[in-house]
């Protein structure tokens, strides 16, 4: 008996640390699509305060580089990597940042999006999309460009058949569905709280659409074919169904 308690224990307790080895490194929920899958059909950021080209002058604060070393550990899988630290420090930063010069609004894209990655968390959709609107930016002409290619990727993100729309802005996505055939997925931005999201398929096919609804949004709504969906401030609205060429989603927040 004492025999057989002791297995048990021993496979509880293998049992236990494994899933708590799933834990911490959690599979991500959706991830950035390359850039060449995007195409950005206007300035992402609408305020940028012009600032001389400091590509070689800018340094990273400690949080910020502490932010980047969690990407890291996620990535080497070491034991002290973990979602909630991360997230506590990027909460504390996010109040604190001064987002002036490439190295800084890079590093702060690249582990925002990181989160928004593995935790499918809407609050770091919406700091992302938020960047296109924040008037303290200070970048150079050439940073903003290639600050402009490092938010691209997040605009959509993707899970297999899974599309999430984070960033508002006219743009369009395209890839292969998992069951072939071709997808793309246009932004049409049609004033500046409202847009249309269109859909060109060459099969119809079955994709669960997630649309950002910002936290700040004033009674949004969501409509396809005249069905209004829930569409809650600082949620994902989800549409899942089958699409076809042609098929337009209305959106007003």
């Amino acid at each position: 008996m004492q025999k057989a308690f002791g297995i048990f224990l021993i496979i509880l307790s293998f049992i236990l640390f494994s899933c708590s080895g799933k834990n911490q490194f959690p599979e991500k929920k959706s991830v950035k699509l390359p850039l060449s899958a995007i195409t950005v059909n206007q300035p992402i950021f609408k305020n940028v305060l012009p600032a001389d080209d400091s590509l070689a002058k800018q340094s990273l604060s400690v949080e910020l580089q502490q932010l980047k070393s969690f990407i890291a550990k996620y990535e080497n899988r070491e034991k002290d990597f973990s979602v909630e630290k991360m997230e506590a420090l990027w909460m504390i930063t996010k109040s604190n940042i001064e987002l002036s010069g490439f190295e800084t609004v890079s590093a702060w894209i690249e582990t925002t999006g990181f989160l928004l990655e593995i935790t499918g968390k809407p609050v770091y959709a919406e700091a992302l999309q938020k960047l296109g609107y924040e008037e303290k930016i200070n970048l150079s002409a050439p940073e903003t460009k290639l600050a402009e290619e490092k938010l691209a990727p997040y605009i959509f993100t993707k899970n297999v058949d899974h599309i999430f729309v984070n960033i508002f802005t006219d743009s369009s996505v395209e890839y292969v569905h998992s069951l072939g055939g071709k997808i793309k997925i246009t932004q049409e931005l049609t004033g500046s709280n409202s847009l249309l999201l269109k859909f060109s398929t060459t099969e119809k096919r079955y994709i669960e659409v997630h649309i950002l609804i910002p936290e700040w949004a004033k009674n949004p709504t969501v409509i396809e074919k005249n069905v209004k969906y829930v569409a809650n401030p600082g949620e994902y609205c989800l549409i899942a169904r089958k699409w076809k060429e042609g098929d337009v989603v209305e959106v007003k927040y």
